[in-house]
């Protein structure tokens, strides 16, 4: 009767009628269960699926499963118990006394409630800080049999490596994907990750991704590398450390098309891979984290590699003999004799603490070759200038370029005048993401910008860019700025800028801060009251408009998900943000 007597108060739809009747009342369809799933997995993460769960019995078994499909981590299994056992919040990553832990012995229906939701689990990330270690001990004496029958990828985070002796917990031989970052490794850490073959079905395994938080001794990595050999069904590949034994291995891997290798190279020769036939047939991306001195170790075994996505660096900030001036220079020599230019569509260099003092003939010049590139990231200590001369050498070689994002961690000159921002608008049509350090305050480049400006020759504007990160770039006449801005790019929706700790830098920060949050929008709805026939120009604009925000657009990996926040400049206050 109640639930008659409430539903006759709703407007009807199909979870109210199934309540009425079950599936009597329900549509034939939904006595499919393949169309309960998807109907369950397009309402996953909104709390329709749980009450789903809660209130239809043809639902329950769909929505629990896509309910308990990925975990953030395990504390949900222990809180799905009766109250009195268990206490904590388990939500503070910064104190353990916080973590989820048992407030009593577990009985057999405790038992039976965690085997009721376990084997539901398939994607799991484990942070250590969330439970205390007595909750796996606990489940490890219990499920000896097997924690999480079904789990399918597996990602573990520990903040404290005491937990690392219950990764078998976890481990089980339907795992495709296994990304384990330990803090500090030690020998218990590579007598387990020699084991993982045991442990798991190297066949079924796509992804294996093995991480140091810390930079530890060679001697805990390097033998990680001889039992690479059985990972032959591996697509992507994350090691911190590699041999001439390993490269072996990893070169003969015939599905591997990612790989990511860091800290610490063995002596390898330029000859250790003569014996094998066709090295690296799948691989398409190379990641290197470490120093330029160790990444020269690696590179020349690629360039015989048909790969599109090439990055290295290190962005920690440690100085010694590796960063220097001679290291960089070799790595980039290296890139120009590659032997497949024509495949490489994206690049990126990062060493923000490298005190080398590079310039664009040291840098950018040898990427020129590259003619497929789409996407440049380079970010180094000193400031790159880009000239009116190098910006169209750059426009002509790189015909398809969207993302070009040239920056530096430091504070300096030479910056780049506004002229080659106009020249890079014109030419790189495609243009979607611009990251460079301007100096906007030059007199005689605003004069004949204006000049251009108020004869109409600036050229076509450039309609695909729309994120402009200026950095601590140096502005004056921010109306002119504005304007030109405008002009070149009609669609530009988010300018991010940083503010340096002097007080110049602040005063050159809010310029940017009110030409991205003020004036753009300003002029944006200028145009639209123009266009409405409610006048033309800033008088149809009223102060209401000035704190309006632009929708924000982009995200890091550019694969169009939208990124946090709704700020028109997503700007920083200082160097540590």
């Amino acid at each position: 009767m109640y639930f008659k007597y409430h539903s006759a108060r709703l407007p009807p739809n199909p979870i109210v009628v199934c309540l009425h009747g079950f599936l009597q009342e329900m549509h034939d369809c939904l006595a499919v269960p393949e169309i309960l799933h998807l109907i369950c997995e397009h309402l996953q993460g909104t709390p329709t699926l749980m009450w789903l769960a809660c209130t239809c019995r043809a639902f329950k078994e769909p929505a629990l499963d896509n309910l308990w499909y990925h975990l953030k981590n395990i504390t949900p299994l222990v809180q799905c118990l009766s109250p009195d056992a268990w206490n904590g919040r388990g939500i503070n990553r910064t104190l353990r006394s916080t973590g989820v832990g048992f407030a009593r012995p577990l009985t057999p229906s405790d038992v039976a409630t965690v085997r009721k939701y376990h084997h539901r689990i398939q994607r799991l990330t484990f942070n250590s800080s969330h439970v205390e270690v007595a909750v796996l001990q606990v489940f490890s004496f219990l499920f000896a049999d097997g924690f999480l029958p079904n789990l399918k990828h597996l990602t573990w985070e520990a903040e404290d490596d005491d937990v690392l002796p219950y990764l078998p917990l976890f481990l089980n031989k339907k795992l495709e994907s296994v990304d384990i970052l330990v803090q500090d490794p030690d020998m218990t850490y590579v007598s387990l990750i020699n084991g993982l073959s045991i442990m798991l079905s190297p066949p079924a395994v796509h992804r294996l991704a093995l991480r140091t938080k810390n930079v530890p001794e060679p001697d805990y990595l390097l033998p990680l590398s001889s039992s690479l050999g059985v990972w032959s069904s591996v697509r992507d590949l994350s090691i911190p450390g590699l041999t001439v034994e390993g490269l072996v291995h990893i070169a003969k891997m015939p599905h591997l098309r990612s790989l990511a290798v860091g800290w610490h190279i063995g002596d390898i020769d330029l000859g250790a891979l003569d014996h094998v036939e066709a090295p690296f047939p799948s691989l398409v991306s190379v990641s290197f984290t470490a120093f330029p001195k160790v990444v020269n170790k690696l590179l020349p075994h690629f360039r015989f590699t048909k790969i599109e996505q090439l990055t290295f660096g290190y962005g920690g900030n440690e100085l010694g003999d590796y960063y220097t001036r001679p290291h960089l220079q070799q790595c980039m020599a290296t890139l120009e004799d590659y032997h497949y230019p024509c495949s490489l569509k994206k690049i990126c260099i990062s060493y923000p603490w490298v005190i080398c003092r590079l310039g664009f003939t040291d840098v950018i010049s040898p990427l020129l070759s590259f003619r497929a590139l789409e996407q440049v990231r380079v970010v180094l200590e000193n400031t790159l200038e880009v000239s009116v001369e190098n910006a169209a050498k750059m426009a002509e070689a790189w015909p398809n370029i969207t993302v070009l994002h040239i920056a530096s961690n430091g504070h300096g000159t030479p910056l780049t005048k506004l002229s080659s921002l106009v020249l890079l608008a014109q030419r790189c049509s495609g243009l979607r993401r611009l990251a460079l350090k301007f100096d906007a305050t030059d007199a005689d480049t605003r004069t004949t910008l204006l000049e251009a400006m108020n004869n109409s020759d600036l050229g076509p504007p450039n309609p695909n860019l729309k994120y402009l990160e200026v950095g601590e770039s140096l502005i004056s006449h921010k109306e002119f700025v504005a304007m030109l801005l405008w002009e070149l790019f009609p669609n530009l929706e988010r300018i991010r800028s940083r503010a340096s700790i002097n007080q110049d830098g602040l005063l050159y920060h809010s310029r940017w801060k009110r030409v991205g949050q003020v004036l753009l929008p300003l002029l944006r709805m200028a145009k639209r009251r123009g266009e409405q026939g409610m006048g033309v120009g800033w008088s149809g604009v009223s102060t209401q408009f000035e704190d309006r925000r632009l929708k924000s657009w982009w995200s890091e990996d550019d694969s169009g998900r939208r990124s946090d926040g709704d700020r028109t400049d997503e700007y920083e206050e200082s160097d540590d943000d």
